[in-house]
């Protein structure tokens, strides 16, 4: 399959899902006329051998909790709202479902045993990441400052009030917030960003969905906990961008030069580096345009093969969302950190105490993960957002 057909496919098996899901959670119209717009992306799985695409999971968004939820969070709340990332998060979610039909001799799409305690993805199967926008950050930098009316305004490196203020909040010195926040210092390439874009959304220390993105090519897409049962690890092979929106120069500096190129041996034999496809067009009806830009507060999550299907708002379940505090009880989603411990808890030998414990002593992706922050510099750590681990629970 030739790589624009199969940029092709992949956009139109992922936006056909979503446009076949009910309107609950999609972007609207207020009640003041204005329309709203979102992200979407979506993961599908590349069936080298077989001609064949088969979607996996889809959500949309474009928010990011502030860093202070870190705080009683307790691994209730999903933090990062993107659209991207939450598709990293559903799969993790599908793998332990998959896992769970291998352990019951159950048919799977994409799992297998590799022994009696881990496994790997099938042979001959490689994932693919389509997304409607660039993701932000360094990857679109270009494309985003030309679509700026107004430059002069984001032109600045000096950190906004807000952020001086949350050095206060968090005990960090300067030089550990010496990051820039989503699209300021335009001049500025090749660095990481922290979300969100906007100078008036208050601060996260959360990284744009290029860097974290970037990281995924040598730590792989699975999370502290499935990487434990996933030895051999899962990467994503495929970006699938619209072409228009697209600037090869970006990404190649994003994905490649400043990190893949710095790496050493014995790691470049493990990094995946990303392939770009590009497609023409798709039918995706909620993208940003000139006369649509007000953004939806609502994220959408589906998870193909099994029709999971939830709308978050405010990183809980909508209705969950308690201000201050953790979400009301059974507002959490079924991807915060704690439900994605609970699905993975049966396949887990460990005797960690704490969700920080359990990433701690998953060394070996620890230490990918510092070699990688390492390479691209300037990266400040968010908070933690720690839990008892369940079984610890009275």
């Amino acid at each position: 399959m030739k790589n624009d057909e199969l940029a092709s496919k992949v956009c139109d098996s992922i936006v056909s899902c979503y446009n076949k899901l009910p309107p609950k959670g999609k972007p609207t119209i207020r009640s003041n006329g204005a329309k709203e717009w979102t992200v979407l992306a979506g993961i599908a799985a590349v069936f080298e051998h077989e001609n064949r695409i088969e979607p996996i999971c889809l959500a949309t968004g474009v928010k990011t909790l502030p860093e202070k939820t870190r705080k009683y969070s307790n691994g209730l709340m999903v933090h990062d709202l993107h659209a991207e990332i939450l598709c990293l998060r559903l799969l993790n979610w599908f793998l332990l479902e998959e896992c769970g039909k291998v352990r019951d001799d159950l048919s799977t799409i994409c799992v297998e045993k590799l022994n009696e305690s881990e496994f790997k993805i099938k042979d001959g199967i490689r994932f693919a990441l389509y997304i409607s926008e660039p993701p932000c950050g360094d990857a679109s930098m270009e494309v985003m400052v030309n679509s700026l009316d107004n430059k002069e305004i984001w032109d600045v490196e000096e950190p906004p009030r807000k952020q001086r203020k949350l050095e206060q909040d968090t005990n960090n010195t300067s030089a550990e917030l010496n990051i820039l926040r989503g699209r300021n210092g335009l001049n500025k390439v090749g660095i990481v960003r922290t979300k969100p874009g906007r100078n008036d959304s208050m601060l996260s220390l959360s990284k744009s969905c290029s860097d974290k993105l970037c990281m995924k090519q040598l730590i792989g897409l699975t999370n502290s906990i499935t990487s434990m049962i996933f030895p051999q690890g899962v990467y994503l092979n495929y970006l699938v961008i619209q072409r228009g929106k697209h600037n090869v120069k970006a990404s190649e500096r994003c994905f490649n030069e400043r990190f893949i190129q710095k790496l050493n041996e014995p790691y470049l034999d493990r990094v995946v580096p990303l392939e770009i496809l590009t497609y023409e067009s798709d039918e995706y009806e909620n993208h940003k345009s000139k006369d649509v830009s007000i953004t939806s507060p609502l994220s959408l999550v589906y998870i193909v093969p099994t029709k999971t299907h939830q709308v978050l708002n405010n990183g809980v379940k909508e209705g969950g969302f308690s201000k201050g505090k953790p979400p009301k009880r059974g507002g959490q989603s079924f991807i915060c950190n704690q439900e994605l411990y609970k699905k993975a808890q049966s396949f887990l030998k460990h005797d960690c105490v704490s969700y920080h414990d359990i990433k701690s002593k998953n060394t070996e992706r620890e230490n990918l993960k510092c070699l990688g922050q390492e390479i691209l510099g300037d990266w400040v750590h968010t908070g933690l957002d720690d839990f008892i681990l369940p079984t610890n629970i009275p």
